[in-house]
């Protein structure tokens, strides 16, 4: 079976419980949705944006990442290393159950092995 990813909108998580931001409004994109056959778990957007970005090449480099979750230079958080390594490792643990994985593969980036790749 296949690994997908949907975006899902404020409406579509409201149904799953509250979506406001602090002032009460909605948010515009809650997240994303990783689902095989009735397997499902939910992604937050910057691990949303991650995975699309690795299903879409097969790897990423560390920059084209830091491209993918920050496009606007002027918005890149001090620690964006540091949340990279958090995105990856709680991606890493979303994926398992699935039968797939994150990995660091030298010289490239970070690379998609789904459970038929092993």
């Amino acid at each position: 079976m296949a690994l997908k990813l949907a975006l899902l909108s404020a409406r579509h998580r409201a149904r799953r419980g509250p979506a406001r931001r602090r002032g009460g409004r909605p948010r515009a994109a809650e997240g994303y949705e990783l689902r095989e056959g009735n397997r499902r778990t939910l992604l937050p957007p910057l691990a949303g944006r991650f995975m699309l970005s690795l299903l879409g090449r097969g790897y990423v480099s560390r920059d084209t990442v830091i491209d993918v979750l920050w496009p606007d230079p002027d918005v890149m958080p001090e620690t964006m290393y540091k949340e990279i390594h958090v995105i990856v490792f709680r991606l890493r643990r979303a994926l398992a159950p699935f039968g797939a994985e994150v990995r660091n593969v030298h010289g490239q980036g970070y690379r998609l092995f789904l459970a038929e790749d092993r």
